[in-house]
């Protein structure tokens, strides 16, 4: 069987291959790696693995030989319903929930790869039936049309999540993650607008005005570079924001220049004792929307100088800082006699937490010991 290809088929071919052979290559990696998050990193494995393969059936099913006819639809391939759970799972585990998905969000992927499998292995007959009477007729159109509401609902779960711990101090802080699930995110809502265009649009234009974009080769072209192309945008972002070495590297290319804002010694201490006096008389911790910027307002410098005597001066950050203050005064309310009738939240929010979460936290990580008991303890010890 001779394959004689195009030249702007040999070019798909060749950016299509390349960032299949890249992801397969970081998937295997991630899914080995003994380092870090090791569940995170095999579910980002599993996602990748699932794009590479769904790249690889788009330049099969588009370059394939006249001779093949359509059986080569039926290579074992697809599994795109597994995209939408996989990048869902794979945000809330690096945002730290650690349960796993309900049985259901994996019931339609189960069930497509156990079709794509058995028709793959079935006889040739079979398949021929299938193609005329299930796959041809509406399957195929269904699959589409399900893949992209799939992979648009977990999208939205996927940007709910990030929107709530943009709120959390302890996320606040780390960038790098932060950086990364947005690109992520943003790269799978490239890839439902792409699906859809060609996917969705496609068949409705020649449903509705006969009109076959899919006789132009430079359709399937468009679509096989820009199926690649967010493939190697997903994948080197992924190998570069959870393996080990190179999230070092990454770590000291974006550390910036430290600054010191013209302040010696004698300056940091000086407003370091300035800080001081001010928690103590004017207890601005206890604001539950106290900011950096306007703690350093209160205190009459910017927030960069401020930051920078935290961390020279003290050798600590805003948020540790200020939830040390904070745990501070609660564990004062829980064991005073005359906050008996508060409850532990209602002394949490009264030192200034925005959540019992992150109340309970922060008090664990300071103590060792959760608020509740904590003060058992301490109703302990004074009886």
């Amino acid at each position: 069987m001779t394959l004689v290809l195009t030249l702007t088929e040999w070019l798909a071919s060749l950016i299509a291959g390349g960032a299949i052979v890249i992801s397969l290559a970081i998937s295997v990696r991630l899914l080995t790696q003994r380092s870090g998050h090791r569940t995170a990193n095999r579910i980002l494995g599993l996602l990748l693995l699932v794009a590479a393969a769904a790249v690889l059936n788009e330049l099969v099913v588009n370059v394939r030989p006249p001779q093949a006819g359509w059986s080569i639809v039926f290579l074992p391939l697809l599994y795109t319903f597994a995209l939408g759970p996989l990048l869902y799972h794979y945000v809330g585990l690096m945002l730290g929930r650690t349960r796993a998905l309900p049985w259901w969000h994996w019931a339609p992927p189960i069930l497509q790869a156990l079709l794509t499998v058995g028709v793959a292995l079935a006889p040739a007959t079979y398949q021929m039936a299938y193609m005329n009477q299930v796959y041809a007729p509406w399957y195929n159109t269904f699959e589409d049309l399900f893949f992209a509401l799939s992979l648009g609902g977990y999208l939205v779960l996927s940007h709910r999540l990030l929107a709530r711990a943009q709120t959390s101090e302890r996320f606040a802080w780390e960038r790098r993650t932060r950086v990364w699930l947005h690109r992520l995110v943003l790269g799978c809502a490239l890839v439902f607008a792409v699906s859809t265009v060609f996917n969705v649009a496609g068949p409705l234009l020649y449903a509705w005005g006969e009109v076959n974009v899919y006789a132009y080769e430079s359709v399937a072209f468009a679509e096989n570079v820009a199926y690649s192309a967010l493939l190697y945008w997903i994948a080197l972002n992924g190998f570069m924001h959870t393996v080990p070495q190179m999230r070092e590297l990454l770590q000291t290319a974006e550390t910036p220049r430290k600054e010191h804002y013209n302040l010696n010694p004698d300056l940091v201490a000086m407003h370091v004792c300035a800080l001081a006096q001010l928690v103590e008389h004017e207890q601005p911790h206890l604001n539950q929307d106290l900011t950096l910027p306007g703690l350093a307002s209160q205190l009459g410098v910017t927030d960069k100088v401020l930051s920078y005597v935290l961390n020279e001066g003290m050798a600590t950050t805003y948020t540790d800082y200020i939830n040390g203050l904070r745990v501070e005064a609660a564990k004062a309310r829980l064991t005073a006699s005359d906050a008996t009738h508060l409850t532990v939240l209602g002394i949490g929010l009264e030192a200034g937490f925005r959540s019992k979460a992150t109340f309970n936290r922060a008090f664990k990580r300071a103590t060792g010991l959760t608020p509740s008991a904590f003060r058992a303890a301490g109703r302990l010890s004074g009886s």
